[in-house]
């Protein structure tokens, strides 16, 4: 049987969501299992709404089981976020990927991203922009485009950049997944409700 692993929130589950398990079974995986967020989520509030509605519209729109990411590691930034939640997927030891949705969906950029961004070079060049008083955002994106060019771009996305710290986690947690980006459809993160099937979640908390 194969498996995948989908990391959310699910605040609220919406079409877009159910869209992304059916892309997991069209490619021909048999079950997925989701780490979501609890009550309380990354930025930092609390849910709209309780995790038992959230797990009950999850498992009615596709998943097969839900798995709790402990509140502690749900509100961290989106390194300690993706690490809790790969790592949680990993203590399963059958979870063969692990499934996110990308502005880039190009697994190998993603995760020579990834592999540059552990790297002592970018850390080195990473803490040279910061010394020059740049925003860690931008000093990071400066860092990894000098080590591997096309990679500041790529961390311009928020989708993106999620991606590649899962891509991060499975890679220093040396766990035998790998990483299964679908192009994100719908209108973009934090767009307002308009005519697009796929409306944003943080349209639909407003």
């Amino acid at each position: 049987m194969k498996i995948a692993g989908i990391v959310a929130e699910y605040d609220p589950f919406h079409a877009g969501h159910a869209w992304m398990i059916d892309e997991v079974r069209r490619a021909g995986f048999d079950a997925a299992v989701c780490v979501m967020s609890p009550s309380v989520v990354q930025r930092g509030g609390a849910a709209c709404f309780s995790a038992d509605v959230r797990t009950r519209a999850a498992l009615a729109g596709g998943a097969d089981l839900v798995l709790c990411l402990p509140a502690p590691y749900a509100v961290r930034s989106a390194e300690g976020f993706a690490a809790a939640a790969v790592a949680v997927l990993g203590g399963l030891g059958c979870v063969e990927a692990v499934a996110f949705g990308a502005e880039t969906p190009d697994a190998k950029a993603l995760r020579e991203t990834a592999e540059c961004l552990v790297s002592d070079e970018f850390s080195r060049r990473l803490q040279k922009h910061l010394r020059g008083a740049a925003p860690f955002a931008a000093a990071r994106e400066k860092a990894a485009e000098e080590c591997l060019p096309g990679s500041g771009a790529l961390l311009r996305e928020p989708n993106n950049i999620l991606g590649v710290e899962y891509c991060k986690a499975i890679l220093t947690q040396k766990l035998p997944m790998r990483p299964f980006p679908i192009r994100r459809v719908g209108a973009a993160h934090g767009a307002p409700l308009g005519e697009d099937v796929f409306a944003s979640a943080s349209a639909l908390r407003r």
